[in-house]
């Protein structure tokens, strides 16, 4: 029976069940949210043109790097009760009518570990990359991490990555060129130099979606 025929009743359910889907959609296209947790915001830092958060809930502690936004500045205050939902690359979250999708993820072991096991326990490729951002805590580089690939990480061959300001990155630093390592164990990844440098996370440049240049 088609709805052409359908009775009225009918009609009319199916109408208002229609109504009811496109109300609930989120509000930024994409991916849709199955379950929202409940999370607080745990700390929060500036960083340029980001913000790096700790969220942290039932089953979920994880630190993320967000843009800089009117949304997300208004989600992302340190002490804030907000949701957290598993959808689309990173996942996002919301207080209210107000949604804030990551760009970068700094909990890569609770990343890999959440994916399903890749082969082999140990990799290296070449990484090279030049200075985006500085302050006391970190450094962010732009460049080619195609280890990256290694937990899914789609812009691997145009990516920002984020690494501690100490004094054993500094040489990677200067040259712009190194060995990146993958572990399936321990800390994911690696800068291997004079000294070891480890990757703290991954983040996309400014303006550019997921998926971009994850084979250039």
């Amino acid at each position: 029976m088609t709805l052409r025929h359908a009775p009225a009743h009918r009609l009319v359910a199916a109408a208002l069940l229609l109504a009811a889907c496109r109300a609930d959609r989120p509000p930024i296209p994409g991916y849709a949210v199955s379950r929202w947790t409940p999370v607080e915001v745990v700390e929060v830092t500036p960083r340029g043109s980001f913000l790096d958060a700790r969220v942290l809930g039932e089953r979920v502690d994880l630190r993320f790097f967000f843009p800089r936004s009117e949304d997300c500045d208004e989600v992302l205050r340190a002490g804030a009760r907000i949701e957290y939902g598993r959808a689309g690359p990173l996942g996002r979250v919301r207080d209210g009518g107000r949604i804030c999708e990551p760009m970068g993820i700094a909990s890569l072991a609770a990343w890999r570990d959440r994916r399903p096991k890749a082969r082999g326990s140990r990799s290296r490729s070449r990484a090279s990359f030049e200075p985006f951002y500085e302050d006391d805590d970190v450094v962010l580089v732009r460049g080619r991490f195609p280890a990256a690939l290694r937990i899914g990480w789609t812009g691997a061959y145009d990516t920002l990555a984020v690494l501690p300001n100490t004094s054993a990155c500094r040489p990677m630093l200067e040259r712009g060129f190194g060995s990146i390592e993958y572990s399936a164990r321990g800390s994911p990844f690696v800068l291997i130099g004079e000294e070891h440098c480890p990757v703290i996370g991954f983040v996309l440049p400014p303006h550019r979606p997921f998926g971009a240049g994850a084979r250039e």
